[in-house]
């Protein structure tokens, strides 16, 4: 196996490790891979990983279509999604070449016109009613959500 071969193939496995339901997942590792995911994005990303790429859109595009159905069941991957494209966003923004960021950069528009739904729709409102006692893990998480939207 060549180590092109051996690369591809790990990336896939971190990928497919990353995506996983939480349940299969304890923080703690998917918090290791995250590691090992900025190493990758540092070296291979955009242009090497397209899979990363797909990846992001994809999970935009479902978050965005299911943004009404975010409960106690799927907040959690909602959660870990945003800390994966948080350091994928942190990496892109460290590297010292424009050109290896340009790529990213020409599409920062369509991630935000994808991010924007999902930022609108969790917001601090839903609240207004209750006092900090009251909140629910849900809602703890919500707004962890909400603030790494802001960033």
């Amino acid at each position: 196996m060549t180590d092109i071969n051996l690369k591809e193939k790990l990336k896939a496995f971190i990928l497919d490790l990353v995506i996983s339901e939480p349940k299969f997942l304890p923080f703690n590792i998917f918090s290791q891979t995250l590691d090992i995911v900025r190493v990758f994005v540092k070296l291979d990303f955009p242009m090497k990983w397209p899979q990363l790429v797909e990846h992001i859109f994809n999970s935009l595009d479902s978050i965005c279509a299911h943004i009404s159905s975010i409960n106690d069941e799927n907040i959690e991957q909602l959660y870990r999604f945003l800390l994966l494209y948080l350091e994928i966003l942190k990496e892109q923004s460290e590297r010292r070449i424009p050109m290896k960021r340009a790529p990213f950069v020409k599409q920062a528009k369509i991630h935000m016109e994808k991010f924007f739904p999902l930022w609108q729709n969790i917001t601090l409102t839903k609240w207004s009613e209750q006092s900090p006692e009251e909140f629910k893990k849900s809602d703890e998480a919500i707004f962890e959500i909400s603030k790494l939207l802001d960033k």
